[in-house]
């Protein structure tokens, strides 16, 4: 994975966990989505084409949750006979007992960050850095925090709040690979293989 994979995956997986933070803080009635998966997830692009330095322009994106028609509101009591979700992205406890909770929405966006990342720590030695950052360091830290979050236990996995205090450890930012010497090579990659549709998130027209 380049960097700037890595770069707009983590842009990708911080407003997931930013939209399942807002359902989760919703006043009076807090929510559980109970079925996040990726065929649930919108990227919407907004606001019209920016400068990107010298080397073209892109339009900004966001990414919002849909199909809201399985969740429920947070109680003392979220279980019932049937089961919601989908098996694959389904915690552990819901599997079990069809008890589901904000804990259950975590272990979610648990599964969905494996596949966004295609977490599988490499060898150091085969990570570049990038301006004073090590990505692999970046990986390894990320690969932690999604062991945590997904976590048979719901009470050892960190809430949506603690997931985002903890973004430091693995976020990258976008000057900080801009000017990397592969970069553009990174960017050519997208736009020639199997990646067209990470490098359309970024609508970059060189």
């Amino acid at each position: 994975m380049s960097s700037l994979e890595y770069y707009l995956s983590g842009r990708l997986y911080y407003q997931l966990v930013e939209c399942v933070h807002y359902i989760h803080q919703l006043k009076p009635k807090p929510l559980i989505h109970t079925d996040l998966k990726p065929d649930n997830i919108l990227i919407v692009g907004v606001g019209g084409k920016k400068q990107l330095s010298n080397i073209g322009y892109y339009r900004d994106y966001r990414l919002k949750l849909a199909d809201l028609g399985l969740a429920t509101v947070v109680n003392d009591n979220n279980s019932q006979c049937c089961f919601k979700g989908t098996p694959r992205y389904m915690a552990p406890e819901v599997r079990c007992n069809g008890h589901y909770s904000q804990k259950s929405d975590v272990y979610s966006l648990g599964i969905i960050g494996e596949q966004l990342f295609n977490i599988c720590i490499p060898e150091p030695e085969t990570i570049n850095s990038y301006i004073g950052h090590n990505l692999y360091d970046k990986i390894n830290y990320l690969a932690k925090q999604l062991r945590l979050i997904t976590s048979t236990k719901p009470l050892d996995r960190p809430n949506c709040s603690q997931i985002i205090d903890n973004t430091d450890g693995w976020l990258i930012k976008f000057d900080e690979i801009l000017n990397s010497e592969n970069f553009h090579n990174d960017l050519n990659m997208l736009k020639l293989n199997d990646y067209k549709l990470i490098y359309e998130l970024i609508k970059i027209n060189v």
